[in-house]
């Protein structure tokens, strides 16, 4: 059983791994595929499955770098946060574009590709 503990508590140390669960998530709930009070079951769904994860890891290849591991995940959640929030903002410009386009809002509505007047 002392060897399950350590499991949990390097899994339990993992910051990168819970900022990727929280980027996946996020992605997930904007989605549709999450839908409101769902985060917290998929939450525990991935920590579960991280922890799975790193007991098999620890049986078959027991030298495995937890550590390493983890510095690479934050980063991967880095990007994938910069990615998703990029992706949003151009989906909100867009929206914002097209709410102020309608013509109905003097100079922030006006579009000079219908031609001057």
């Amino acid at each position: 059983m002392e060897g399950l503990l350590g499991f949990v508590e390097q899994l339990m140390a993992l910051g990168g791994f819970a900022a990727l669960i929280a980027v996946v998530i996020n992605v997930l709930k904007t989605l549709g595929v999450v839908k409101d009070g769902q985060a917290g079951t998929w939450a525990t769904g991935l920590n579960l499955a991280g922890l799975i994860g790193l007991f098999v890891a620890g049986i078959v290849a027991p030298e495995f770098e937890v550590a390493g591991l983890d510095a690479t995940l934050a980063q991967i959640a880095e990007i994938l946060s910069l990615i998703f929030a990029f992706i949003i903002q151009n989906w909100v410009s867009k929206g914002t574009h097209n709410v102020f386009s309608g013509g109905k809002v003097p100079v922030i509505g006006k579009s000079y590709s219908d031609g001057p007047f």
